[in-house]
């Protein structure tokens, strides 16, 4: 039922739908909350609520999906943190929660979602240094952190995501060197590290990347 004109709210006895595998209602005109009942359709593998004017916090209770595969909750007006619970959902490959008004910081408990391939999280207001705990995601493909207002150092942890396609972390308030260790993803085409507050020189085994298109430092 996505790119509809639907309107209104997500009716929470949706609840009631145990076999329900797939919640796709992206790009309408929903508004209100996620209702907390979507937690008991406990067969469900995606959910793509994205691109409507939901509002709220992200209920808990999300790790009682085992099978969810792909969350997306980017382009609404949801807000508070991410509930530590998020992040038992191992089987998650895709989590995207852009542009939207999620705050606080990213926890540790990030670690557990080691079959993540896809995250975004940029256009909201997460704060807090970017944990080094996202280096042990090692099937991530594309990792989206931009527009935020994270701080301290680019962990050098993150040299360690051999697939890494897309490496955006740029509108942060970044500060120190870029990691010389960074070199090390040769899957790189996008990196993107403008708008900063880094300092110091480019690492020269930047040019080692011979898969890179796109590298944006500006404004450092």
């Amino acid at each position: 039922m996505s790119q509809n004109l639907l309107s209104g709210e997500i009716p929470s006895n949706l609840g009631v739908l145990h076999n329900l595998k797939f919640l796709v209602l992206n790009s309408n005109f929903l508004h209100g909350p996620v209702p907390p009942s979507i937690i008991n359709c406990t067969s469900l593998v995606n959910v793509s609520l994205s691109f409507n004017a939901l509002s709220g916090k992200i209920p808990e209770g999300f790790s009682k999906l085992p099978n969810l595969t792909f969350l997306s909750l980017a382009s609404n007006k949801m807000s508070g943190e991410i509930p530590n619970d998020l992040f038992n959902c191992s089987n998650l490959s895709t989590l995207s929660l852009a542009e939207n008004n999620f705050s606080g910081s990213i926890k540790s408990g990030i670690n557990n979602l080691f079959n993540l391939m896809r995250l975004q999280l940029n256009v909201n207001a997460f704060v807090g240094p970017i944990p080094p705990e996202i280096g042990n995601l090692n099937k991530l493909i594309s990792l989206s952190l931009s527009e935020n207002r994270f701080s301290g150092h680019i962990p050098i942890e993150l040299s360690k995501l051999s697939l890494l396609q897309g490496l955006a972390l740029h509108d942060n308030v970044l500060e120190g060197t870029i990691p010389d260790k960074l070199s090390e993803l040769k899957q790189l085409t996008e990196l993107l590290l403008h708008e900063n507050k880094l300092v110091g020189q480019i690492p020269d085994s930047i040019s080692t990347l011979e898969m890179l298109s796109y590298l944006d430092l500006h404004g450092n």
